[in-house]
């Protein structure tokens, strides 16, 4: 759960299935103090969590005795990709601790006899293009992607008004279902996920609100909460979490050395067994038979092939010189 070491009792964490997330932080991510236009000081905490597609997430809110009330009401704010979703408020009428609410998402309905839907908040998969037809709305996608990827929950000290049914109208939640991107839009940020809702369900709580006046200003929160959901691979690729090495191919099993033989048992051989052996090895030790190459046997000078004879009676036959020259 993000803690702001300065302002402790006031915990907010995004949660899976009541759990919650692992929290990374990083050079990006930020504890510290911001002052606004008029000197207001507002403490910030930032951090990196995963997310996973399709998977539905909350919002968890804890207020403990660490934090002493100062105001009617302790009011906390919830803002995904740039779209408020109400939050909520712990007064100071409350006495055990800690106080502990759950955002889930967002109702709708509830007027007269209809029944009170909750739209669950939910990570999905942001799908991109590089058909120049996305060109068309990059500007407009540029400027939504901006704010993808965020969750801001800001704490104010109010003041209570009066309560209300909640508008069954609901702000507008993630791109188009059947909507792509242009990769352009992302600016070369690994941005792969959004956020949008899941499907509703009935509830049984009644859809009702109450007006906050926030003692400190509109733009003065005394907490600010910054969560930068990304996926598995935009955590790696931002080097959030440890790339883990790509296994090494298997080496090939080394070649069994040929088997060698049984030694021969000479202990168990009988009598006519071992003389065989005897005459064997005798045979190799004192020259046996020649494993040298037989040499060609040369022809005797009384049986010379034709082609010999004929060589002999040409070198014997004699020579008769004629003189052409006149006396």
């Amino acid at each position: 759960m993000a803690i702001h070491p300065l302002l402790p009792g006031i915990e907010v964490a995004i949660c899976v299935n009541n759990e919650p997330l692992r929290e990374y932080d990083d050079e990006d991510s930020w504890t510290g103090t911001t002052r606004n236009a008029v000197g207001f000081e507002t403490k910030t905490i930032t951090k990196y969590i995963e997310s996973v597609a399709d998977q539905e997430f909350g919002i968890k809110f804890v207020l403990d005795n660490h934090y002493q009330l100062t105001s009617p009401f302790l009011v906390f704010y919830t803002n995904i990709d740039g779209e408020n979703f109400g939050g909520a408020a712990f007064d100071d009428r409350k006495t055990h601790t800690p106080w502990v609410i759950h955002q889930e998402g967002v109702k709708k309905g509830g007027k007269g006899k209809t029944p009170v839907y909750l739209l669950p908040f939910k990570f999905t998969k942001i799908e991109t293009t590089l058909n120049q037809n996305a060109m068309r709305t990059l500007e407009d996608d540029k400027k939504t992607m901006s704010k993808t990827g965020k969750i801001s929950i800001e704490v104010f000290r109010c003041s209570g008004g009066a309560s209300f049914d909640r508008d069954s109208n609901v702000p507008k939640l993630g791109l188009d279902p059947d909507s792509k991107l242009h990769e352009k839009s992302l600016k070369g940020e690994p941005k792969y996920h959004g956020a949008s809702f899941g499907d509703a369900r009935v509830v049984s709580s009644e859809n009702k609100a109450r007006t906050y006046t926030e003692l400190d200003g509109s733009d003065s929160p005394i907490l600010r909460f910054v969560f930068k959901y990304r996926s598995n691979k935009a955590l790696k690729e931002l080097l959030i979490i440890e790339r883990l090495p790509e296994p090494e191919e298997a080496a090939a099993p080394a070649e069994a050395p040929p088997e060698v033989p049984p030694a021969v048992d000479l202990e168990h051989l009988n009598d006519n067994q071992r003389r065989k052996v005897e005459d064997f090895v005798r045979n190799l030790t004192e020259g046996g038979p020649s494993t040298q190459p037989k040499k060609v046997k040369r022809e005797r000078d009384g049986e010379k092939s034709p082609l010999q004879l004929k060589k002999k009676l040409k070198t014997a036959e004699e020579v008769e010189i004629v003189d052409l020259t006149g006396d």
